[in-house]
């Protein structure tokens, strides 16, 4: 039967929006005049960290999500931008500094 893989791109700007959603809908509070500056996975690439700066570029922050609440956030992002995500595929994620590429696998 044939495979097929679908890679998504985002990047700081489209992470830090869909970390908006989806911590909205967790009711998780996050700077809404911030944006995200850099990205890396942690504690074995269980987690991910995102660094934060504030809008004036005074403030920096790291925060952590797990791997989990990230798909969601970039799953509900797609949803949001009309972008269209199979539920059935398996999803994994590839983290760069300053973008991730979600890989589905159908």
């Amino acid at each position: 039967m044939p495979k097929e893989d679908r890679f998504i791109t985002f990047d700081l700007e489209e992470v830090y929006q869909a970390l908006l959603i989806r911590c909205k809908l967790a009711d998780l509070d996050l700077p809404k005049d911030a944006r995200a500056i850099a990205l890396k996975t942690i504690d074995d690439k269980k987690n991910i960290a995102v660094e934060i700066e504030s809008a004036d570029g005074t403030k920096k922050q790291e925060l952590k999500f797990d791997l989990s609440f990230f798909v969601l956030a970039l799953v509900f992002f797609c949803n949001s931008e009309n972008i269209p995500i199979p539920k059935a595929g398996v999803k994994t994620l590839n983290v760069q500094p300053d973008s991730i590429v979600m890989r589905i696998e159908l």
